[in-house]
C-alpha cells in the first residue's frame, strides 16, 4: 500500500504524508465527517448527487443542508456560507465544477467521479481542505474492488486520520477500525494507475469526441480549457418524453443506456422543490464510453441514436 500512495501522490503532485489510501470513497468522507467535526454540524450537499455522500452525513452524526444543481449542467447553486460547517462538492459524471467563492477551510471535494480531470491547470481535488476519491469497481480509475483514498491539504490533519485505520496494537480507549486499503488492491491499483493516465482516459476522450462529432448535444465543461475525464458520456434532451423514447430504442437495439440520476433519488429540505436537479433527471441519459469499447460497437450506438433522434423532428 506504500507504494501505491508513493505513486498516487506523485501522479497528483502532492506530498504523499497528505495521501491516505482507504477502501472506499465513502470511508473516506465518513472518516473527514466523524474525525474534524462535531455532533449534529450542518453539513451542505447537493440534493443531485450520489446517496453515498448522504449516509455519510447522517451516519457521522449530522445534519445535511441540501443545495440545486443548475439546469442542464453539473454547476450548482451554493448555499451562504454561514449556514453550514462544512460543504460537500461533487465533480459529478467525470467534469470539473466551479467552486466559486467557497471557503477552502469549508470545503471537502468529492472527486469520486472526476478523479483525473483538470480546471484551472491543476486536477479536481487540489482546492479544498479534504477531498475524497472512490476507487471502486463501478469508478473510472479502479484497484479491482474497494479502494479510495483521502487527500488532505495539511500533514497535522492526514496525521489525525491515520490514527483511526485500523484497531491493533492499541490501547482499548483509542478509536479506530479496518479503513485501510487491502494490499491486494493496492497492488492492483499501481498498475491500473499507469495505464489510467497512459490510456484509460485518452479513450474515453475519443468516445467522446466521436459523439461529438454525429452531432450529439452533450454535456461538457463549462470552461472550455478545463478536461473532464468522460466517466459519462451524458446526451442532453429537450424533455423526457425525447430521452425516454431514444432510451428504450436504444435498449431494444441491446444498447444500454441509463438516466444517471432518476427523479426519486433528488434529496430535499423537508420537501423543498429543486428545479434544476429535476430537470437534469428529465433530460440527462448516459451513453457508453468504456475504455474496452469496440470501434464497431461505437459507430453502431451513433448509428442507433442519431436514427432514433431523428424521429422526434
Amino acid at each position: 500500500m506504500d507504494i501505491f500512495e508513493t505513486n498516487l501522490a506523485d501522479k497528483l503532485g502532492i506530498e504523499k504524508k497528505n495521501i491516505i489510501a482507504v477502501n472506499s470513497g465513502s470511508a473516506a468522507l465518513f472518516l473527514i465527517l466523524k474525525i474534524f467535526y462535531s455532533p449534529n454540524s450542518t453539513i451542505a450537499m447537493p440534493c443531485y448527487s450520489c446517496s453515498s455522500i448522504y449516509q455519510a452525513i447522517k451516519l457521522a452524526g449530522h445534519k445535511p443542508l441540501f443545495f440545486d444543481v443548475h439546469a442542464n449542467s453539473v454547476e450548482f447553486d451554493f448555499p451562504e456560507d454561514d449556514l453550514y460547517d462544512a460543504i460537500v462538492v461533487p465533480h459529478l459524471f467525470g467534469l470539473p465544477c466551479s467552486l466559486r467563492d467557497i471557503p477552502r477551510h469549508k470545503c471537502i471535494e468529492d472527486v469520486c467521479q472526476a478523479f483525473g480531470a483538470i480546471s484551472n491547470n491543476k486536477f479536481v481535488g487540489s482546492a479544498g481542505r479534504f477531498s475524497v476519491c472512490s476507487f471502486g469497481a463501478t469508478k473510472p480509475f479502479t484497484v479491482g474492488g474497494n479502494g479510495g483514498a483521502l487527500i488532505c491539504r495539511a500533514e497535522q490533519d492526514a496525521n489525525i486520520v491515520r490514527q483511526y485505520l485500523d484497531y491493533d496494537m492499541k490501547s482499548n480507549d483509542a478509536l479506530g477500525f479496518n479503513f485501510g486499503m487491502s494490499d491486494v488492491n493496492a497492488s492492483i491499483g499501481i498498475i491500473q494507475l499507469i495505464r489510467y493516465f497512459q490510456e484509460f482516459i485518452e479513450k474515453r476522450h475519443r468516445i467522446l469526441e466521436e459523439y461529438r462529432k454525429a452531432g450529439i448535444n452533450l454535456l461538457l465543461p463549462r470552461i472550455q480549457s478545463d478536461q473532464m475525464i468522460g466517466f459519462r458520456a451524458i446526451a442532453k434532451f429537450n424533455d423526457s418524453r425525447s430521452r425516454d423514447y431514444v432510451k428504450k430504442k436504444l435498449f431494444n437495439s441491446r444498447i444500454c443506456s441509463i438516466v444517471p440520476i432518476a427523479r426519486k433519488e433528488i434529496m430535499s429540505n423537508n420537501g423543498e422543490s429543486f428545479v434544476g436537479a429535476y430537470s437534469n433527471t428529465e433530460n440527462f441519459l448516459s451513453l457508453p464510453c468504456y475504455p474496452n469499447l469496440l470501434e464497431k460497437d461505437l459507430d453502431r450506438i451513433i448509428s442507433e441514436f442519431k436514427k432514433h433522434a431523428n424521429n422526434l423532428n
